[in-house]
């Protein structure tokens, strides 16, 4: 029929007609024949880029757009498909300088202000991103994906005063912008100041009720022991956060007794992922899967225990889980709290973290002391530990090196304590976003809502942040939900931690690695002991020049840098979840949702010579013990 038609506006009509299809392979080769009558119609060109686009060729998309953009320079529609065919490929720069371009043209356009907010928010100019989705919203208020934007914007810059609430039926949103909805809302929830645990874990369960009856894969290889196949899924096998935890895990699995296979998704290889790719049997790439299309794969590899490795982070995969490929399915790491997920068995935690009532969708399995192993980068490994900065400076410096949005209106109050209390201290907020004038303008706004003295406020971006760290005497945590990478950066450069051992589990990370390298007394259980403990540590430089000589070596020999022995932890965790593996009748297991009482408290494994395997028998029986009793 194609080869029939010689008409340049009757093949762009049968073109179009291909690519509302969405049989883009048709429509590219109907396209190219209209060019070929017109080689300027910019109509043809534009639409050529979209055809390519939408197939996600984007290097192609951005070829055409730009053919069509030599003939009309001031096009406002080819200008907006060529910013967001750079944004869908990661140019972010590019992507910024196309959509300042497209409002140029129409100021007040909301798509481009707000697609500009997003690329924004990329570079970490989440002040500016501010007043651009404000501006796309004026124009389009009711806009879902526009609102979950600001709300999202909004935690970035530690203000929790509006957050969107995406509909648990969303017939009319598309499943690619229900999915970032849900993703960007439950992500940023876990950071809200005043929700409780149980808030936060019944929202995640209420987007995991949009899966409740997805058809399961079939596994057919009968578990026979050895051995164990284990997938791991993640966006992240890059140079990512996650790697300092990543390796220590997967180069020290036992390749006699378990074969560990990778679904990768991730969107840009680096040279971290081909180091990756050596610790795996085998090595799937699921990024241009769909979820049903990669459970399939999944299920064909006969994986034992499938294994999430981020929650609900950007580019997560969770929609594969809903698919139940696997026999067993577990989330660990990530946003390291639940996933809401009625197909997702597990989630792993340590007993620091996830003390009894600790809420999950989850059945909770707590390793003998820690949750993750930690293996410190080049740049960390080359940087000495340097000298209490109060000797030289005649003050204490408090700091701060983590993501703005677990900051919030509590914590800052509490920085203005101690800054009151201690009138000589300062503080150093070190993270990317201040690199940016009008961020720090922002937080000044802040900071002097919240009564901090801004001249003993220090807001900076640091090139090496462990050279940042240098000047910090002691780091302060965030609340309710504790830092991440920086606290294990700051211990592994000598600056202790004072740390709240606030909502569980994300809230207590901070306790963990300090419990765990035997530094108890730096957890605080209240805001005000937090405080007290900020006063009384600041009060002895001798006993914090001597703790910041030691605490490198701390670390080392703490179960955190005991990597082997981390990797026969979980390993011997995933043996016994096996073991415990319900009949094929009861394969869809009710949901424990922590109902772990009549148990008494966790003693410390420092106070019992490190607890051994029976930590996991005892969890792992208990909570079989209660699912028994849920099924008679």
């Amino acid at each position: 029929m194609i080869k029939k038609i010689n008409d340049e506006e009757k093949l762009i009509t049968l073109g179009i007609e291909f690519y509302n299809e969405k049989k883009f392979d048709k429509a590219k080769v109907v396209f190219e024949k209209a060019r070929k009558i017109n080689e300027k119609n910019i109509k043809t060109l534009n639409w050529l880029g979209q055809s390519y686009h939408s197939d996600c060729q984007y290097d192609q998309a951005i070829a055409f757009y730009l053919k069509a953009l030599q003939i009309e320079p001031d096009s406002i529609e080819i200008n907006k498909n060529i910013a967001n065919a750079y944004i869908n490929k990661g140019e972010i720069k590019q992507s910024i300088y196309s959509y300042r371009r497209l409002l140029e043209l129409d100021k007040d356009n909301p798509e481009g202000n707000a697609n500009l907010a997003v690329g924004l928010v990329f570079e970490h100019e989440y002040a500016t991103a501010l007043e651009h989705i404000k501006k796309a919203l004026i124009f389009d208020s009711n806009n879902p994906v526009y609102l979950q934007i600001y709300s999202s914007i909004k935690y970035h810059l530690s203000d929790f005063s509006f957050v969107f609430k995406p509909p648990t039926k969303s017939e009319n949103i598309e499943p690619k912008k229900n999915n970032y909805l849900w993703g960007s809302y439950l992500f940023g929830l876990i950071y809200h100041p005043d929700l409780s645990a149980d808030e936060i874990r019944n929202e995640h369960m209420r987007w995991g009720s949009l899966y409740e009856n997805m058809p399961i894969k079939n596994y057919t290889r009968p578990y026979s022991g050895q051995p164990i196949r284990i997938g791991y899924v993640s966006p992240d096998f890059k140079n990512h956060s996650c790697k300092y935890y990543y390796d220590p895990l997967f180069s020290n699995h036992d390749k006699n007794k378990f074969e560990i296979v990778a679904y990768s998704n991730v969107q840009k290889e680096d040279d971290d992922t081909q180091r990756f790719k050596g610790y795996f049997s085998a090595w799937r790439d699921i990024s241009g899967l769909s979820d049903e299309d990669a459970a399939d794969l999944i299920a064909s590899d006969e994986i034992d225990i499938l294994v999430d490795g981020c929650g609900h982070m950007r580019d997560n995969r969770l929609g594969v889980f809903a698919f139940r490929p696997a026999r067993i399915q577990v989330t660990w790491l990530g946003a390291a709290w639940t996933t809401g997920l009625p197909q997702m068995d597990y989630s792993i935690f340590d007993p620091f973290m996830a003390p009894e009532g600790t809420c999950s969708s989850e059945e909770i399995l707590l390793l003998p002391s820690t949750w993750t192993a930690f293996r410190p980068g080049e740049k960390a490994i080359n940087t000495i530990v340097s000298e209490l900065p109060a000797i030289k400076n005649g003050y204490i410096t408090f700091g701060y090196s983590g993501r703005t949005e677990r900051l919030n209106y509590k914590v800052f109050k509490i920085w203005a304590k101690i800054l009151k209390t201690i009138p000589s201290a300062r503080i150093i907020i070190d993270f990317s976003i201040f690199k940016n004038t009008k961020n720090k303008e922002y937080y000044s706004e802040i900071f002097k809502k919240y009564e901090l003295d801004l001249a003993r406020v220090e807001m900076r971006c640091s090139s090496n942040i462990f050279q940042g760290l240098q000047d910090f005497d002691i780091l302060l945590d965030s609340f309710p939900h504790s830092g991440g990478t920086m606290l294990f950066d700051a211990v592994w450069m000598g600056v202790p931690i004072i740390t709240l051992a606030s909502r569980p589990p994300v809230g207590r990370i901070g306790a963990s690695l300090m419990t765990n390298i035997g530094l108890e007394d730096w957890v605080a259980n209240t805001e005000e002991e937090y405080v007290e403990k900020c006063i009384f540590f600041s009060q002895s430089t001798q006993h914090l020049a001597s703790l910041r000589k030691d605490l490198r070596g701390k670390l080392l020999k703490s179960p955190i840098m005991d990597e082997q022995k981390f990797a026969r932890d979980m390993e011997y965790c995933y043996t016994k979840i096996l073991n415990y593996l319900p009949s094929d009748s009861e394969s869809k297991k009710s949901k424990l949702i922590n109902k772990l009482s009549n148990e008494k408290e966790i003693e410390n494994p420092k106070k019992d010579n490190y607890l051994k395997d029976k930590m996991i028998d005892k969890f792992i029986g208990r909570a079989q013990a209660s699912k028994d009793a849920m099924a008679n």
